[in-house]
């Protein structure tokens, strides 16, 4: 992890602390362990053992530090593996391009190194669409698909506007449009020190991660009905954008699905109110016989 990573994850952790939630340093503290491939070394952390596991996905310009309200309290029951994505946190972070396959990619090559057989996915915002490309790739080594705020459904259907973002993205100009995206996620969030953190990090990704990332993630060609047969949670914060009709869509894509959504939060839900998300979590684990003691 390069020195901005490690003093901003270790300043979230004690802001946590600080805050009241009473967290371990269980992320900082735990080994790293990298996975080999084309886009170079892909940084994951393990904990517990087992051939099924919990594996946490972050989402655009995130890394795995996010999920500090969720790795301690599931990582003394089960196989808990946390990821930073190719170009992301201490992941390497070559010039190439971000689709959703080379970062479902990822994540199969990760399995691999650490010996997973099947995981369920937990995917924050566009650890989504990633892990939806996953299952469509490799779906026998998907048992299940969580997503923390993250989309079923394309958000951006003009490709008009999608060239307008990706244009101001790939400009000289590139982080005040990531800064008024970032600020849009974030714009129901407490005013607290994590806020700032997650502000940070994201900013403090490259360019031409934070823009090839960018147009992967609005790649229409992906967004499209083929059905998602796994269980699946989806946890929303409640905007506007979910809408009955929505809802509606994403039954009739994931028959075996459990929908939630929370008030009082923003896009980055999990990190606001983690024990409402880790419960919901062992719920959706439980009923659907997943990831049992091993």
């Amino acid at each position: 992890m390069n020195r901005f990573r490690r003093v901003a994850s270790v300043a979230f952790f004690a802001m946590l602390t600080s805050a009241g939630v009473a967290l371990p340093d269980v992320i900082s503290d735990a080994p790293s362990h990298w996975a080999g491939g084309p886009t170079g070394r892909i940084h994951y952390k393990s904990w517990g053992s087992g051939k099924d596991a919990l594996v946490f996905v972050h989402g655009w310009t995130c890394d795995m530090s996010y999920f500090a309200g969720q790795v301690p309290h599931f990582a003394n029951r089960m196989h808990v593996i946390a990821i930073d994505l190719p170009g992301h946190g201490a992941s390497d972070k070559p010039e190439i391009e971000y689709t959703q396959s080379v970062f479902a990619d990822a994540i199969r090559r990760v399995l691999d190194d650490a010996h997973v057989r099947r995981a369920v996915l937990v995917g924050h915002s566009m650890g989504m669409p990633v892990s939806r490309q996953f299952y469509r790739l490799y779906p026998k080594r998907t048992a299940g698909i969580v997503s923390l705020d993250g989309s079923v459904k394309a958000m951006i259907t003009s490709q008009k506007t999608i060239d307008m973002v990706m244009a101001n993205l790939h400009g000289p100009a590139y982080q005040a449009t990531a800064a008024q995206m970032i600020d849009g996620m974030l714009a129901a969030a407490p005013d607290t020190p994590y806020k700032t953190h997650i502000r940070e990090v994201m900013l403090a990704t490259p360019q031409h991660v934070v823009a090839s990332t960018a147009a992967g993630m609005f790649d229409l060609s992906l967004w499209n009905d083929d059905p998602i047969r796994v269980p699946m949670l989806l946890i929303h914060a409640r905007t506007p954008m979910w809408t009955p009709e929505y809802e509606a869509y994403a039954h009739k894509l994931a028959p075996n699905l459990d929908y939630v959504v929370l008030d009082g939060v923003s896009h980055f839900l999990h990190t606001e109110k983690p024990a409402e998300v880790n419960a919901l979590i062992d719920a959706f684990l439980a009923k659907n016989k997943l990831l049992v003691q091993q």
